[in-house]
């Protein structure tokens, strides 16, 4: 589990968590394409929050003191051995 979602897991039951992270994926597909084409880039996962629940769907009543956000960007590096 990623730290994310170790805060939500302690948080109270209100917390909403929504995920929109691939493993693996790169920056931008224009440049790098994805090791499968149904990996979505960290360009591509920012357009797909941007346009469905970042746009605070209805019902939700969520304000910049009660809401959080968290994006992270991580790279690892993998010698192969070992």
């Amino acid at each position: 589990m990623n730290w994310i979602g170790e805060i939500v897991q302690t948080a109270p039951s209100c917390f909403l968590e929504w995920n929109f992270a691939y493993g693996g994926a790169t920056v931008n597909a224009s440049l790098v394409t994805p090791y499968e084409p149904t990996v979505l880039s960290f360009i591509d996962q920012v357009a797909e929050f941007s346009s469905s629940v970042g746009k605070k769907p209805k019902g939700y009543k969520w304000t910049a003191s009660n809401a959080a956000a968290a994006v992270w960007l991580g790279v690892s590096l993998n010698s192969g051995e070992g």
